[in-house]
């Protein structure tokens, strides 16, 4: 239960070895300058903490709340990074690690957040948008000034995910799909095209000009240019189970459920699922990440790497 170690058979000595993420429930991963933040959740039979793997040297570090002034939880839902704050969505509010200064700090619902349980972060044009379990807030760059939006839409409503796209800001909440315009500075609500029965979004990705959804009914995608939807219904792809992670980029999309991950090939328009069968550590996948022609899955067990895009693959 401790890792791998190196045994010294003359002095009896045991070093252990740090390698992998600290927590096997992956919830939330994010890239940084020559590696990878780690975070998610455990429970009595599963260590927490989040994880930072140094790819370029091999090297992991562990932070544990309970060993940390200035971090209340390390149950993590969401990452954000910049140059010198790596942004941490937990249960028990906003965590920022100053990777300078190699310290902590908690904003929480006294510092003007809508809750303490925070369930997304995203980094926009100079502010920090905040998805918590009442409504949005907004962290304004680089003085750290917390403000709640107050449309009174958006107030109380459960945010799934928020999504920056380059311009504008994407919700998916328990109430449908809220577009932040940028260049217009005020919100409005997407109500769907017609027969989208749903009102729950529990996944954004937005890749050029099209924004791809996760509902309970299965996925849809808007394209932003055109201002028209694009609809999947729910039997032209193999689903079942919640969407709780979906990313687009220029060839596919790749849907992350509680029984499988699905990936949409673009070019050809169908689905391909794969499962434990295909190598998959659990089938509960909660984050997906691109990295060339690789992908990185987070389950409920671990990390998994896919090599998706090799020149042998039929799929």
């Amino acid at each position: 239960g401790l890792g791998c170690g190196v045994a010294d058979m003359k002095t009896f000595n045991l070093k252990l070895l740090p390698l992998g993420p600290y927590t096997s429930e992956i919830d939330a991963m994010a890239w940084d300058d020559g590696g990878m933040w780690i975070g998610g959740h455990h429970s009595s039979n599963v260590l927490g903490g989040i994880t930072w793997w140094d790819m370029d040297r091999n090297g992991w570090i562990y932070f544990e709340a309970k060993y940390l002034q200035g971090l209340r939880s390390d149950e993590i839902n969401s990452i954000a990074v910049d140059t010198d704050f790596v942004w941490f969505g937990t249960n028990e509010g906003l965590a920022r690690y100053d990777k300078n200064k190699n310290n902590w700090r908690v904003f929480n619902v006294q510092d003007n957040l809508w809750d303490d349980r925070i369930t997304s972060v995203v980094l926009g044009d100079r502010v920090l948008w905040v998805g918590t379990a009442y409504g949005i807030n907004r962290v304004l760059l680089p003085g750290m000034v917390v403000e709640q939006v107050k449309d009174r839409r958006l107030i109380h409503r459960y945010i799934y995910q928020l999504e920056f796209d380059g311009e504008d800001i994407w919700a998916g909440t328990d109430r449908g799909i809220f577009h932040y315009i940028g260049k217009e500075k005020h919100w409005e609500r997407m109500p769907g095209y017609p027969g989208m029965v749903t009102y729950t979004i529990t996944a954004v990705s937005a890749w050029d000009n099209e924004v791809w959804f996760g509902t309970t009914d299965g996925v849809e995608v808007y394209n932003k240019r055109k201002k028209q939807w694009q609809g999947f219904p729910s039997e032209h792809y193999p689903t079942s189970g919640v969407i709780n992670t979906i990313l687009a980029d220029s060839s596919a999309v790749w849907v992350g459920t509680e029984k499988a991950v699905l990936k949409y090939n673009k070019k050809e328009n169908r689905w391909r699922r794969f499962t434990t069968n295909d190598g998959l550590l659990d089938n509960s996948v909660r984050w997906i990440l691109l990295d060339g022609d690789y992908i990185w899955l987070g389950t409920k067990k671990g990390l998994t790497r896919f090599y998706w895009n090799a020149p042998y693959r039929t799929d």
